[in-house]
């Protein structure tokens, strides 16, 4: 498992917290993101964001999937290899 100090990576046991019911308790734990998961978030994530704007009135429907991909790609212009970004997936699971 994985957290951040600053812009370090560092390699730590996940982190429990006791859940409001006695006796449960979560596991949460942040790991960065494969090529894969960042395909698949990606998928997921272009179209919605292309929708809240066609609904929002800022685009037309049409091309408004590549216009959403086209800005997307602005804020991670490398994928996971943007320099000075650290992409992850938060997990979370009972112990």
């Amino acid at each position: 498992m994985y957290y951040f100090n600053g812009r370090t990576v560092l390699r730590k046991p996940a982190y429990y917290f006791q859940k409001t019911l006695p006796g449960s308790k979560i596991m949460i734990s942040l790991t960065p993101m494969t090529e894969v998961d960042y395909q698949e978030y990606q998928e997921r994530l272009i179209p919605i964001y292309a929708a809240e704007n066609v609904k929002a009135g800022n685009w037309a429907e049409a091309g408004s999937v590549e216009r959403s991909r086209q800005e997307y790609s602005i804020f991670l212009p490398q994928g996971l290899a943007t320099p000075g970004h650290y992409v992850c997936k938060l997990l979370n699971e009972l112990a």
